[in-house]
């Protein structure tokens, strides 16, 4: 649990589709958060809208739908380069916070696997 007290939750489905040395995983899914943990993230205090001049705003709860692919490359034996790219909707009480500036997001990640 973190600092803002709130429950979040997760139902998504994915399928890997296995070729000789790739393996390709698309998914599709929705993010759950309460009115606790999007007011703690996106809300805007009365204290806050005063020191930030921000306008205070007050989240509910949210249904978050997301659409994603991964990718794992084996290079070698036991080295692995793996990619995701993961494109999301904001919700409404995500998006009409005065913090947040676009309707979506998209987040790109790269790494490397070292298998023992």
């Amino acid at each position: 649990m973190d600092e803002s007290g709130g429950v979040v939750g997760e139902v998504s489905y994915f399928r890997p589709i296995r070729m000789e040395r790739l393996t390709l995983t698309p998914s599709v899914g929705v993010f759950y958060s309460d009115e606790s943990y999007n007011d703690y993230y996106y809300g805007v205090s009365g204290s806050e809208s005063r020191r930030s001049g921000l306008d205070e705003y007050t989240a509910g709860d949210s249904w978050t739908p997301y659409v994603g692919l991964a990718a794992k490359y084996q290079l070698t034996e036991k080295l692995f380069l793996n990619a995701s790219a993961v494109y999301t909707v904001l919700p409404d009480d995500v998006k009409n916070s005065p913090m947040i500036d676009r309707d979506d997001s998209f987040a790109l990640m790269t790494g490397l696997t070292w298998r023992f």
